[in-house]
């Protein structure tokens, strides 16, 4: 089902964008969205957060070697 599209993306009261113009923007910026990778390493993730550093550290402490 499709959304209408956000306030800040639909055209202001008198200019010439259509529907179909301003849903054409919408689904490239969609696919391009969809098509980036997003890079987060474990370092920084685990820097960044400790409820992660801690749910780690909790795992590790449980392994027997």
């Amino acid at each position: 089902m499709r959304q209408p599209p956000p306030a800040a993306a639909r055209p202001v009261e008198g200019t010439s964008a259509s529907q179909e113009e301003v849903r054409a923007e919408d689904d490239e910026i969609l696919r391009q969205l969809q098509s980036t990778q997003a890079r987060i390493s474990i370092w920084s993730l685990l820097a960044s957060s400790s409820t992660h550093r801690d749910a780690l550290t909790r795992a590790l402490s449980q392994i027997r070697v």
